[in-house]
């Protein structure tokens, strides 16, 4: 296995050295000095108050890039579309960032004050064409359950035991084998999360807010559709 637990803890000790309480030494191999819960959560707890001047900072330099690459791009379309495609590839990695930001909303730690993590989280939605309260709802669920092979639930990808894969017929298995492709999973499924499963309310729990938020990302295709239809060329 690739992947050190013990030495990926370490990095991360080292990160957060410059905080008071926090240990960490190498001796021959890697090793951590052993640390009580109690002491975890002294260190942990400077990590778990919102920075609002740092949250600001963050959105800041997502959003004035985004808005500018995406105005470069519009602006770009009566010359060659080389430039729009290189514009574009910026774009794709600003917007990703912006759903980290909205993904920091739904777990109310971007700012203090939930109600302003729900109006900005509504808000990046519709950048990201994703339903707000719909994706915190599922999340939610993602953390509450994740690695929890009796209790699948909504956004985790579907694993099952050998046994079970063993008692599945000829197409049950190839289904799986498909399900579980990279092609599938990097490829295809991204796009039906977003575009499908994101966009339909996943308990009766959400399901009046999602239409008044669900109709934001497709108000906003609409409104920029209309733009496109003025653009130059």
């Amino acid at each position: 296995m690739f992947f050190n637990t013990e030495l990926a803890i370490y990095l991360c000790l080292l990160l957060l050295s410059e905080k008071p309480g926090v240990r960490a030494t190498v001796d021959g191999d890697i090793s951590l000095q052993k640390m009580t819960a109690k002491e975890w959560l002294l260190v942990l707890a400077a990590y778990r108050q919102a920075d609002a001047q740092r949250s600001i900072r963050e959105i800041a330099v997502t959003l004035v890039p985004f808005i500018l690459l995406w105005a470069l791009a519009w602006a770009s379309l009566d010359g060659p579309r080389i430039i729009t495609l290189m514009l574009a590839i910026g774009i794709g990695f600003l917007l990703m960032r912006v759903f980290c930001l909205q993904h920091d909303c739904g777990h109310y730690s971007l700012f203090a004050s939930r109600h302003v993590c729900d109006w900005l989280g509504r808000a990046l939605g519709v950048l990201t064409i994703t339903p707000y309260h719909t994706w915190r709802v599922m999340h939610g669920a993602h953390h509450a359950n994740a690695g929890n092979l009796d209790a699948p639930e909504l956004g985790e990808v579907r694993t099952i035991t050998v046994k079970e894969f063993q008692r599945r017929g000829f197409l049950g298995q190839m289904a799986y084998r498909f399900y579980r492709h990279p092609v599938f999973l990097l490829g295809i499924a991204p796009f039906l999360l977003f575009f499908g499963n994101s966009q339909a309310p996943p308990t009766f729990e959400c399901y009046c807010q999602f239409y008044g938020e669900s109709n934001l990302p497709f108000c906003a295709c609409f409104f920029l559709s209309c733009l496109n239809s003025v653009a130059p060329g």
